[in-house]
């Protein structure tokens, strides 16, 4: 058996099985960074053995059976980890379902009620809902950014203070991990900021807006959104066709904010994994009907099955999945701005890497509800 207490030095190795974690977590259907880690799993430093072993937990269970001799190592600490990160993977799988079973549970129990009592006491109920998620995400992005705030500062004092102190050797690779952390903070701070804005109301301010020139900016707004994520954002673009003469009757900046968020969206199907796209396209094309203004977001991305469909329609927050990526929060911040301006959002897929299609109700003239 290995001596456990041998500390042996850092390898190159080390390095690369964590930098195939990050990848393996962006994208776990990617074979080649399961090959490249199963070689690494028969390493001679324990180390590198060790943090293969971390890497189970973002594997799927017909792919754990790859690495099985980490199960029965010769060392105590990689077979330890390689427990520990299937439980972590079960865990959070068992979170998951239970999140889809309640998520699908509240759409069910809406529904019985709309036919039982009727539209009206089924809108009170859906208001309740929206009302107590409102509440407790507007208290929770403002005590988490109470924390966060003082960490940024830290980091920064902390980096200062030490960096004319660490070797040169060492500096790229501390500046490394504190770029790292910032990265996080940022994509932190966006989700504290998507919380805030679902949480917010909705101005009462209507007045009649050209239709194109909210699509334009909002257009814009996503193009910029996106490209801050995407390393080659050029590849996904996004045609409008609206016709020049149709208004809605709308606040101003509330609808682009929801406009933007599912162009952005549909940009988003398109990712292949973090930070890199394929080749798409985003089509967004109106029409009037009567007094209203018909909306369409086309993309011919990774699309939805059934059971995401079903979880998307409630339009309530929840994390992102296939995607790994946003904050959860931007259908649902769209839906609830629509309503509010007495319009509709409804959502479409005709399977998964079939498109995703987004269709908004909005009134062109008049009072709202």
């Amino acid at each position: 058996m290995e001596n456990n207490t041998t500390i042996p030095a850092p390898t190159d190795n080390r390095e690369e099985v964590i930098a195939l974690r990050k990848k393996l977590i962006e994208n776990n259907t990617d074979e080649s960074i399961l090959l490249q880690l199963q070689e690494y799993a028969k390493d001679t430093d324990w180390r590198v053995r060790c943090e293969v072993a971390k890497c189970l937990e973002y594997t799927e269970n017909d792919q754990a059976g790859l690495f099985s001799c980490l199960f029965n190592d010769s060392n105590d600490f990689v077979s330890t980890a390689a427990d520990k990160a299937v439980e972590r993977r079960n865990s959070s799988r068992k979170r998951k379902e239970k999140r889809i079973r309640l998520d699908a549970s509240t759409l069910h129990k809406i529904d019985i009620i709309h036919a039982k009592y009727g539209d009206d006491v089924g809108r009170e109920l859906r208001d309740s809902i929206e009302d107590a998620y409102c509440q407790t995400v507007g208290h929770a992005a403002h005590d988490i950014r109470n924390i966060i705030t003082p960490i940024v500062l830290e980091t920064d004092r902390i980096f200062t203070t030490v960096k004319n102190e660490i070797p040169s050797i060492k500096l790229a690779s501390v500046s490394q991990s504190v770029n790292h952390i910032k990265e996080n903070i940022e994509i932190l701070l966006r989700v504290l900021n998507d919380m805030q804005e679902f949480a917010k109301r909705t101005p009462p301010d209507r007045a009649t807006e050209n239709l194109k020139s909210l699509l334009d900016m909002a257009k814009q707004q996503a193009v910029e959104a996106f490209s801050l994520q995407t390393t080659n954002p050029s590849v996904v673009t996004v045609t409008l066709d609206i016709p020049p003469e149709l208004s809605v009757y709308v606040s101003r900046l509330v609808i682009i904010r929801a406009f933007s968020n599912l162009i952005k969206n549909a940009m988003e199907s398109y990712l292949v994994s973090r930070g890199v796209a394929k080749q798409g396209t985003v089509e967004v094309t109106a029409e009037k009907r009567d007094d209203r203004a018909v909306i369409f977001i086309r993309d011919y991305g990774i699309g939805m099955d059934r059971k995401e469909l079903g979880r998307a329609r409630i339009c309530l927050p929840r994390g992102t999945s296939k995607k790994n990526t946003g904050s959860g929060f931007g259908l649902a911040i769209a839906f609830s701005k629509i309503r509010d301006h007495g319009g509709t959002l409804e959502i479409d897929s005709e399977g998964l890497n079939l498109g995703v299609t987004a269709t908004i109700n909005l009134p062109t003239k008049g009072e709202t509800k």
